[in-house]
């Protein structure tokens, strides 16, 4: 389903709370883009030259060793932005991080420049940027937590191969909410939901509403042996 360019822009709270005057000019600012799975929006040392603002679809943002291994730091939803981005156009810094399209984008974006004339002036774009910071931080910093000192991972990868089990089905699905994993493996479900959001870009399992499908059982498995 397309979107207007309005409708995108009315999830955010700085363009929905602003005055008239402003929203003409975010509005005119606003370049509506669709972006396909796979795509790469900025990968790291990169400069980022707009804010993406999501009406459909998923961004995974991650950092890579020199090894290549990936860790999955945030993905970013409808009615969110990427924090790194909003960094990187406040501060001029480079991306410390690479962002991919997941699944297919139908989105907004404003020129970083503007955002930032925005930012320095206009309190409802001011507050906006730094309570995505904010939110953004403490999210990686429970997920953080999780991975490092509670193996969250490697132990919801072995409570989702107990529960799909052997059996003869090609893709099992489980019925299980966020929320109800997070009480069997003592989290949260928005961490429970972040790493799950991680298994499923990698490919071994498909997340619906409410349900979780096996894709690949030796991807989940790899995860178990770590």
């Amino acid at each position: 389903m397309d979107l207007t360019t309005k409708a995108i822009l009315s999830r955010y709270p700085f363009y929905d709370q602003a005055p008239s005057s402003l929203q003409q000019e975010i509005f005119k600012a606003a370049e509506h883009v669709y972006v396909p799975a796979g795509h790469v929006l900025f990968a790291t040392g990169n400069v980022c030259q707009q804010l993406v603002l999501l009406g459909q679809g998923c961004i995974r943002v991650f950092s890579q060793s020199n090894s290549g291994r990936e860790f999955t730091l945030y993905h970013v939803n409808p009615g969110e932005t990427c924090p790194i981005s909003i960094m990187c156009v406040l501060l001029g810094k480079l991306a410390p991080a690479t962002a991919v399209v997941t699944s297919p984008l139908e989105a907004i974006t404003l020129p970083a420049l503007q955002f930032q004339n925005w930012v320095d002036n206009e309190p409802e774009v001011r507050l906006f940027a730094i309570e995505s910071l904010g939110d953004r931080l403490v999210d990686v910093i429970l997920l953080v937590e999780e991975m490092v000192f509670n193996h969250l991972d490697i132990r919801l990868a072995d409570f989702l191969c107990s529960r799909f089990g052997a059996g003869e089905e090609k893709h099992p699905v489980l019925s299980l909410s966020d929320n109800e994993i997070a009480q069997q493996l003592g989290s949260t479900s928005h961490v429970i939901r972040r790493v799950l959001q991680d298994f499923a870009s990698n490919g071994a399992i498909k997340l619906g509403q409410g349900q979780i499908t096996l894709q690949k059982a030796s991807l989940l498995r790899e995860i178990n042996s770590k």
